[in-house]
Formats: structure tokens, sequence, C-alpha cells
């Protein structure tokens, strides 16, 4: 997702969004933050408080062994998923969203923000969502199977080994825009791996 938004931004195309990463501490995974494409960052998991007992009054968002916290999650990411001033009223910025999982769909604004970037017209979307594996998760399959979404799953399998895949949705009037040509440009970048 960084290489396709530096390569893009380099185009002169204007980019938004916002990529997951790892929180290591001690060589262990402990989390994950959300990073904006301006460099803002915001926690979206860390692993569980031991203290927190069951039936404790915190109310958790649990993946996994990963306590989700939507406040920050909501307060870094959403605004990338909105028009920033000059781009605003038109719909030529690409928005970048890692990921679509079940960790960020906990927050029905995220749901809400990605619904209304997907219905502008002539917007592009590129995501992450996760390998379909175990119960579909709804709003991953809704755009895993949209009219003007392409899918690049088994690519990514097979060059890095992921469990998700990358998803490039449009509309369809942006899809013969040459400038808007996302589907070749993560070919080539995952060809040239």
């Amino acid at each position: 997702m960084s290489k396709l938004y530096d390569v893009l931004t380099k185009q002169g195309i204007q980019c938004s969004g916002f990529i997951t990463e790892e929180v290591r501490s001690g060589g262990r995974r402990i989390g994950f933050d959300v990073v904006t494409m301006d460099g803002h960052k915001g926690q979206l998991a860390r692993i569980c408080d031991s203290t927190d007992a069951p039936g404790s009054s915190k109310r958790h968002c649990k993946v996994g062994q990963y306590s989700v916290n939507i406040l920050s999650f909501e307060q870094t990411a959403l605004p990338t998923l909105q028009p920033q001033g000059k781009d605003k009223g038109r719909s030529s910025t690409i928005y970048f969203v890692d990921e679509i999982g079940r960790m960020e769909l906990f927050s029905q604004n995220f749901i809400q923000a990605v619904r209304k970037v997907l219905s502008k017209p002539d917007i592009t979307v590129v995501a992450t969502i996760p390998v379909p594996k175990g119960r579909p998760i709804p709003f991953v399959e809704e755009l895993r199977n949209g009219d003007y979404s392409v899918i690049f799953e088994d690519d990514l399998l097979q060059q890095f080994g992921t469990d998700v895949a990358c998803v490039v949705a449009f509309n369809h009037t942006r899809i013969n825009d040459k400038r808007f040509k996302v589907p070749q440009l993560v070919h080539e970048m995952n060809s040239d791996k």
C-alpha cells in the first residue's frame, strides 16, 4: 500500500487514507496501529490486559487476544476518508484503506464512511480485505463481490504469503481513465518482487 501510494503521488495524483502497522515489543507483536498517509498514528488494538477480568465493567471489542480501541481508530482513520481542502466537491482522490477487517468493522462510523466514499461518482478505493476463511464477514463479502471491484488475491498470496487480499473498487466511469490504472500498477509492483 505504501509503495502504491508513493507511485501515485509522484504522478501527481491526490491520495488519502491509512495503513495498519504491527506494533512489536521485545520481538513480540503486541498490537496494531493505524498510520495515516500523512504520518499521524493512532492505536487500533493491543493485547488484552490480563487484569481485565471476565465480567468486569469495561466493555471490550475483541478479536482473538486483541482488544480494539474504537475511539482511537475512528479519530485517526475517519478524517482520511473525508474530502479535504482542494478536493472538496471533487472525486479525484484515491483512498487507501488498510484494512477492512474484523477489528475495523467494530466501528459503525467506519462502515458508514467507507460506504459514503464508495457511493461517490468516479471514486477509487484501494483496500485490503481478509482472504475468505471461516465464517464470512458480510461487509467484506459485499466489497469482494462488488460490480466494480477488482481483487488481487492470488498474486498477493503467492508473492508475499499474506492473509489479506487487495481490492480496488471504482465507479465504472473511472475504469477507462489512464491516470487511474491502479490494478495495472498493483500487478506490475507484484511482478517486480
